[in-house]
């Protein structure tokens, strides 16, 4: 069973990276402290709203997993595919969030014209690599 814990991060955590060197800008920092506090849910009209917004039909699942997770941080956070090939999974991406980086909508329009036309990116790989999901073009 996956669980997902939510987008962001605490003052600690921040604390602790900020201890080993890795540092935020006033502006990152902010929204990994709102999106960590942040635990509102898309409804329904929202899922429905980013689909009239970009002419595309969200698998229904996919619309539930929006819904109920709202993205977040998968554990555990390694899938393996075909090949035998294993990602590691950084974040799912999500509908509603201060976190403007994992924002769905904002991943699908900075990604359009370089990934295949039916696909939205929904998560990323600590090595950058994005996952995309085949949608229906309405």
């Amino acid at each position: 069973m996956v669980k997902f814990s939510r987008l962001g991060m605490a003052q600690a955590q921040i604390d602790a990276l900020s201890k080993r060197g890795i540092t935020y800008d006033k502006t990152t920092k902010k929204q990994l402290l709102c999106a960590y506090d942040f635990s509102e849910k898309p409804s329904h009209g929202d899922v429905e709203r980013f689909e009239i917004t970009n002419t595309l039909k969200l698998p229904g699942d996919y619309a539930t997993f929006l819904m109920k997770y709202n993205g977040g941080y998968p554990d555990p956070d390694t899938i393996t595919v075909k090949s035998g090939f294993e990602i590691v999974i950084k974040r799912f991406n999500a509908m509603v969030t201060p976190l403007v980086s994992a924002r769905l909508e904002t991943n699908y329009h900075a990604y359009q014209g370089r990934i295949p036309k039916g696909f939205l990116p929904i998560a990323c790989s600590v090595s950058g690599d994005i996952l995309l999901l085949f949608h229906f073009q309405i």
